[in-house]
């Protein structure tokens, strides 16, 4: 990877007219930038991942699970719960 493309995959790619009003997030190649921290999500059938990290305390989280919120309603809730959970030990931590 080249410097021009590493800075071309990180680099936020929209603008302040293409965001909603209010919002404080961006996207960049493959890339989420949100309350979250820089990271990513993404799923594919059987297969959820969130890995995020947190310029402010150098703290990234992680979540890889099998399975995917198309056959089981409880997946989301769950998830989300387990995020909190690494959000207060992140808390502890810094």
């Amino acid at each position: 990877m080249t410097k021009a493309s590493y800075k071309e995959l990180f680099k936020k790619q929209l603008n302040k007219a293409q965001l909603p009003e209010g919002v404080d997030a961006n996207v960049g190649i493959f890339m989420d930038y949100s309350k979250r921290g820089i990271g990513y999500n993404g799923y594919d059938a059987g297969l959820m991942a969130y890995m995020y990290f947190n310029p402010k305390n150098l703290i990234g989280k992680v979540i890889i699970i099998n399975t995917d919120t198309d056959f089981d309603k409880e997946v989301r809730p769950t998830l989300d719960k387990i995020w909190e959970v690494l959000g207060e030990y992140e808390t502890k931590l810094n």
